[in-house]
């Protein structure tokens, strides 16, 4: 979540969060306040290091939890700052102090998007603009949704795309050239975009030798708060850069140079892994997607001796496991934490003129009024709750039981966001408080339970991860992973052969002493010949088989 997001939050939550100045770690605020948090594990879960406020300071936790063993050396951070974009230079300055660097002579090393690069070096022919139509399936979803007429007209026009057509050739090309071995004479303009970003290239490569990954987290505000730590940009074409270099030395017949690339995705999925934001664990993900597709393009395309594709299974079995979500599902739970406390801090002014405007001073006086707080404690906990569901959830054997613990968590969230809609057609958190105060012999603990738990539903609606959406992303990482390994064997069995094997059963025990299951449905991987190739698959999210459906409609991971 953003600074931005995190003050969207604070005046839902009838709190107006305008901090000042700039803190890396500690706490530096000249005057606290007093905040109704009891410090302890049910509550907070870690109980210290503390704000001068009293509240827990987690953003000094997480720096010291995450930097150990961590040196200017070893770290592929550092190697890494030259490509972060400085779209927020502040931050960044402090990022690259506590990093070690000297800023003011850090030197930036730019990457160059594929579309820059073709229009820079396309002819004025090429330049000429082009419209594309939207996929039919886009249409149609536009035509079923419960839109006014005019709002329907505008959305079918901005489903048409305006580009070039030299972006329009290039995006075709780097598609294309994603899915197997190619040349530099067959996609010229991508090996000159390749060239150009030799530099990022080679940056990727230093880095992914190095064993550790680390970002501080930096905080601008006072006291320090998780929602405004920057993350520096990443762009995942710095890992499409790589896979389409590896197969273009594929194409060329430079095995080694093409593998040692793909490797270079491998260890930078891993150290990326190593960070507990979310952000990284996608871009973990996303790293190892790009080296598995190369794997599974080299070894479906013939250039591989049975001794080439045996030695490259057992490097790939060698691999280290990608992260466990169970670190970045508590790198979130105390953002959620520390959002309570960013609450708490910023809300007590506010709320007790809310309460003020909105009780008759005949049946409650101000200064009792005055007298309550939100039973933070309670917040705290329930929360701490949630999110230990939500580790459990991710740890349970097999997608499916995974995914319906996550759904039931789901459905208590959709039961608060169908709340929190009633709530916005009432008048929010003003119209709330004038309903509370209306009912007949309400006393000053029903109102703070109400308002308690109203606050509490807020907190969990707006902080709460998409965690079907993560452990579906990991088993799909997990799946294309088991495909690779299979596909090796396979490139295996008909170098040695001439020919595919009629079932995967074949492969056993040459190259398997029991055959990888999908990890969607623990059962066999799909698997059938076609026209002397194959067609390999996992059944994807819906854990059932989409063969002959649209593409779509489909979430098979295909290797064919």
């Amino acid at each position: 979540m953003t600074c931005k997001s995190a003050r969207a939050l604070a005046s839902i939550l009838l709190i107006a969060c305008a901090h000042d100045g700039f803190c890396a770690s500690e706490d530096e605020s000249p005057s606290p306040a007093t905040v109704s948090i009891t410090v302890a594990e049910d509550t907070t879960r870690i109980i210290a290091p503390l704000n001068r406020d009293g509240t827990v300071n987690y953003v000094a936790h997480l720096n010291r939890r995450f930097s150990k063993g961590i040196t200017h050396e070893n770290n592929a951070a550092v190697t890494l700052m030259p490509l972060y974009r400085p779209n927020r230079q502040e931050e960044m300055q402090q990022i690259a102090k506590a990093l070690g660097l000297d800023p003011e002579r850090s030197r930036l090393v730019r990457f160059v998007p594929l579309d820059e690069y073709a229009k820079a070096n396309a002819s004025e022919e090429m330049l000429a603009t082009v419209k594309i139509p939207p996929y039919p399936w886009e249409v149609e979803m536009l035509e079923k949704g419960n839109l006014s007429p005019e709002v329907r007209e505008e959305m079918r026009k901005n489903l048409w795309i305006v580009t070039t057509k030299v972006e329009q050739q290039v995006s075709q090309d780097a598609r294309t050239a994603e899915q197997r071995p190619w040349s530099t004479d067959e996609f010229p303009m991508i090996a000159g975009w390749l060239k150009a970003n030799r530099e990022t290239l080679d940056l990727l490569r230093k880095a992914s030798r190095q064993a550790r990954y680390h970002i501080p987290w930096v905080s601008r505000e006072s006291p320090p708060t998780i929602v405004s730590c920057h993350i520096p940009s990443y762009s995942i074409s710095w890992g499409r850069s790589l896979l389409l270099e590896a197969l273009r030395k594929a194409g060329s017949d430079d095995l080694e140079g093409a593998f040692e690339d793909i490797a270079v995705l491998h260890r930078l999925a891993r150290l990326w892994g190593q960070d507990p934001r979310i952000m990284s664990l996608l871009r973990s993900l996303d790293l190892a997607k790009q080296a598995h597709c190369g794997e599974i393009a080299i070894a479906a395309s013939g250039k591989l001796s049975a001794d080439q594709a045996k030695l490259r299974l057992k490097w790939v079995r060698g691999l280290k496991e990608l992260p466990d979500p169970t670190e970045v599902i508590d790198t979130e739970r105390y953002m959620a934490l520390d959002s309570a406390a960013i609450t708490a801090r910023a809300s007590r002014e506010s709320f007790e003129k809310q309460l003020v405007a909105a009780f008759p001073q005949d049946r409650i006086t101000s200064d009792q009024l005055k007298r309550i707080d939100l039973d933070w404690d309670l917040i705290l906990r329930n929360l701490n709750a949630l999110y230990d569901r939500g580790i459990l959830a991710s740890r349970r054997p097999g997608f499916e039981e995974q995914q319906k613990a996550a759904q039931l968590i789901e459905d208590q969230l959709e039961a608060l966001r169908r709340q929190r809609r009633k709530w916005t057609r009432e008048g929010g958190a003003a119209g709330y408080l004038r309903r509370v105060s209306q009912r007949k012999n309400i006393g000053l603990s029903e109102i703070r339970t109400m308002v308690t738990e109203a606050v509490e539903r807020e907190l969990t609606f707006i902080m709460w991860l998409d965690l079907k959406g993560v452990l579906t992303r990991k088993t799909e990482c997990k799946a294309r992973q088991t495909l690779m390994r299979v596909a090796l064997a396979l490139a295996a069995y008909r170098a040695e052969t001439g020919v595919y094997p009629s079932s995967l059963g074949k492969l056993i025990p040459t190259y398997f002493s029991k055959l990888p299951t999908d990890p969607f449905t623990g059962k066999a991987l799909l698997y059938r010949l076609k026209n002397g190739d194959y067609v390999l698959s996992s059944v994807g999210p819906n854990m059932k088989s989409d063969a002959g459906t649209p593409d779509k409609e489909s979430d098979d991971i295909v290797v064919d």
